[in-house]
């Protein structure tokens, strides 16, 4: 665990694609710059559940599932984690595609945050997940994190960004370690206040913009 395996670069192909009724380990591997359509560093699929352990994801980036794509399969994440990937469509973090029931290990938790997509920026799932990690971006997820949100149920111990329910501030002068709570100490961007704001159709609050581009 001293001596990680860096897989990095990986502009062609992404670095892991597992598929068929097979159940590989992959462990102590930090995985970053992948670039491909689907799963910018793993793309299970065909029944295939792998167990993944002390992981790094990062910085990799796909169509869909920025960090990794599952279809039809099943892997258990054990100290995984998935940080700042992206996806141009659904899942900057993972894409869970069809029957995929992922696992969870509640002792040796995983963190996924700061990840984005235009939909489902850390998580996207087309049937119901259950989620257990330490870290998440936020305490409190919603449709901006995860999509759609309804097939979500965490377990969350602690949430990256601290959010507040209130009217934040933004300028391009600002600072994402400000408060955002006055015009005084505004955000520096917009995606950084709709991840810190709690708001909802019952509660609904407003991103002020100030001068500037």
């Amino acid at each position: 665990a001293d001596n990680p395996v860096i897989i990095s670069g990986n502009f062609s192909c992404r670095i892991f694609y597992i598929n068929g009724n097979r159940v590989p380990v992959l462990s102590n591997l930090t995985m970053v710059h992948g670039k491909v359509d689907n799963g910018g560093a793993i793309f299970c699929d065909d029944g295939s559940n792998p167990t993944l352990q002390n992981l790094i994801i990062k910085n990799n980036s796909a169509e869909n599932g920025g960090g990794i794509y599952c279809d039809h399969s099943s892997p258990e994440f054990r100290d995984v984690n998935i940080i700042d990937n992206t996806a141009d469509n659904e899942g900057g973090g993972i894409y869970f595609s069809n029957d995929c029931y992922p696992v969870f290990d509640s002792i040796n938790r995983s963190n996924i945050y700061l990840n984005y997509s235009l939909t489902g920026s850390d998580l996207y799932a087309n049937n119901s997940v259950n989620v257990i990690v330490d870290t998440f971006t936020v305490l409190n997820p919603d449709g901006f994190n995860t999509y759609p949100p309804e097939n979500f149920e965490f377990d969350i111990l602690h949430g990256l960004i601290e959010q507040v329910d209130d009217d934040l501030y933004v300028s391009p002068d600002g600072d994402n370690s400000n408060s955002g709570l006055t015009a005084a100490e505004p955000l520096k961007n917009i995606r950084y206040a709709f991840l810190k704001t709690i708001a909802g159709n019952t509660n609904p609050h407003t991103i002020h913009l100030l001068e500037g581009t």
